[in-house]
């Protein structure tokens, strides 16, 4: 057997040589115990009965003897009567002694019968030896396993509260063999509570908790199971998707009605890929209304509105379809009248001009007028609603003639389209 540790020390020689003594004689004192105090050469904490893992001290002492001669002398510790070690070769000198005390210490390895006896290599005397009683740990015991939740999602935390009962000791908590707890006990029941994580993948599992004592090796085991499921796509539903207007003039607001379905979370609203709202729910069935407002070039237009689930990225999008036009005619209404003596007839010609391809126009026919009585003429010019409102100004224009088509009156300026 290995020896832990070893010491050896003498006592104070306290007169000289007296005389001689034709033979070595065995320690007066044997004793055991926790350590020794060196000073005096005395067993501190004397005991016979040790457990298991501590370290035993083993003190032999002679009172009032003298040796003869020098002599060499082993501590050899035997379990069951067989030898399981010993220290190395001291020397114990000739000379006058009041006592002369010898120690050595041992962590003893296993439990049993055990005994210490001196062996003086010199003379050929084994001196019989001191026995005492090694026991191991009676309590090394998992009472219960329980985790925290026994069905998780995969990578989620949980903990595992492990109920136990131990010897004064300490110990090691294993699970599936790697440590992941340690914890010293004066000998008692008690809980420890483990933070563990489940497997990556869906499944079954299986999980051995094994707790042993350190330096001795007791252990108990027990297993417990737990279930890994994917969890359910959290529902994320665009229901219906509801313009006030599909046909809509530039720059027209207009609302949407977006109804959904959703479980609990937090929610972006996105128009077109650039969020416009987020909210947050226990989980419903509802109504989120927008107001919007059309681009203000004529055209044929898709809204895109997706509802993102946040963190998890869960979404559903609908989209739908308008157009934008531009205005089909303008209306000018005219404030006129006839200056001279006799009623007369005359042509209105009113013109628009809403972008760089020039004037639109279109002539009244012939409309008679009483002199000096205030009319009002209204003509609808026509523009082509397929392109944009430029800002040109003037815009418009007003030309009166007579019936032969002399210019009588003019105006030009700007008015709304």
């Amino acid at each position: 057997m290995m020896i832990v540790g070893n010491a050896i020390g003498m006592g104070t020689r306290i007169f000289d040589r007296v005389g001689a003594m034709a033979s070595i004689p065995a320690p007066s004192i044997q004793k055991f115990g926790t350590g020794v105090d060196t000073n005096n050469g005395t067993i501190i904490g004397e005991k016979y009965t040790f457990n298991l893992g501590e370290t035993v001290w083993y003190l032999a002492r002679w009172e009032n003897v003298t040796f003869d001669h020098d002599w060499q002398g082993q501590f050899v510790w035997y379990k069951d009567g067989i030898e399981q070690g010993r220290t190395n070769s001291i020397l114990f000198p000739a000379g006058s002694w009041l006592w002369y005390a010898g120690w050595s210490y041992w962590q003893v390895p296993s439990a049993g019968n055990w005994a210490v006896a001196i062996d003086n290599i010199t003379d050929g005397i084994n001196y019989a030896g001191k026995s005492f009683t090694v026991v191991a740990p009676t309590t090394v015991k998992i009472l219960s396993l329980t985790p925290s939740k026994t069905t998780l999602n995969p990578g989620e935390a949980y903990t595992l509260q492990m109920g136990y009962e131990v010897d004064a000791g300490t110990y090691y908590v294993y699970h599936n063999n790697i440590q992941v707890d340690t914890f010293t006990s004066g000998g008692q029941s008690g809980y420890r509570n483990i933070n563990l994580t489940a497997p990556g993948s869906p499944g079954s599992y299986q999980f051995t908790v094994k707790l042993q004592r350190a330096y001795t090796g007791e252990s108990d085991s027990k297993t417990y199971g737990i279930e890994v499921t994917q969890p359910p796509v959290p529902i994320v539903k665009i229901i219906n998707l509801v313009s006030s207007k599909t046909t809509l003039s530039q720059g027209e607001q207009y609302t949407v009605r977006m109804d959904y379905q959703v479980d609990a979370g937090t929610y972006y609203v996105k128009l077109n890929n650039l969020q416009i709202d987020s909210f947050s729910t226990g989980g419903e069935s509802g109504s989120k209304t927008y107001t919007l407002s059309a681009p203000n070039e004529p055209g044929s237009y898709t809204n895109t509105f997706k509802l993102e689930r946040a963190y998890t990225g869960e979404s559903d999008s609908k989209s739908y379809n308008f157009t934008v036009v531009g205005p089909t005619k303008v209306i000018f209404t005219i404030k006129w009248k006839n200056t001279g003596s006799a009623t007369a007839d005359f042509i209105l010609s009113g013109e628009y001009r809403y972008s760089s391809d020039g004037w639109f126009g279109i002539e009244t026919p012939l409309t008679s007028a009483e002199p000096n009585v205030e009319k009002t003429t209204s003509i609808e010019v026509p523009i082509q609603s397929d392109k944009p409102i430029m800002p040109v100004s003037p815009n418009a224009r007003v030309k009166i003639y007579d019936s032969n088509f002399k210019q009588l009156a003019y105006w030009e300026g700007d008015i709304p389209p």
